[in-house]
């Protein structure tokens, strides 16, 4: 049985340190650069609170990472079809991973929206993307 060496193909960054999460927030960025277009999110979820407290997830890109940039007219942007199912409070103490195949953009970002009454979910994300050449 043959071992895939994590460390050398694929770029990994916690982009949410686990915390309780109680509004809408983006994450942190991950670095694609070259990598391929492929991009794996892996949503290490705890605990949930509140009264329906739903939680969304979906994938931002950017060719640069700083939106104050001039130069970056497009800022951020929803990646097509990058978003995760739907989390809710009945979910909790679970790991959601996805896998989305059409990221263009150097840069990426988890984008959190949260609703509910008093809605507090305890959450980290991991981004990883596939090196080109290792």
């Amino acid at each position: 049985m043959s071992s895939i060496d994590m460390v050398n193909y694929f770029n990994t960054t916690q982009v949410l340190d686990p915390a309780a999460t109680t509004a809408t927030a983006n994450s942190s960025s991950h670095d694609c650069q070259d990598c391929g277009p492929d991009v794996f999110v892996i949503v290490n979820l705890g605990a949930a609170t509140g009264t329906s407290p739903t939680l969304d997830i979906k994938l931002q890109e950017s060719r640069n990472e700083n939106s104050a940039d001039p130069e970056a007219a497009d800022a951020w942007a929803d990646i097509t079809g990058a978003t995760l199912t739907q989390i809710t409070g009945t979910d909790d103490n679970t790991v959601f991973t996805a896998q989305f195949h059409n990221r263009k953009e150097r840069y990426v970002r988890a984008v959190l929206t949260i609703a509910g009454t008093s809605p507090s979910f305890l959450v980290g994300i991991t981004l990883m993307s596939r090196k080109t050449s290792w």
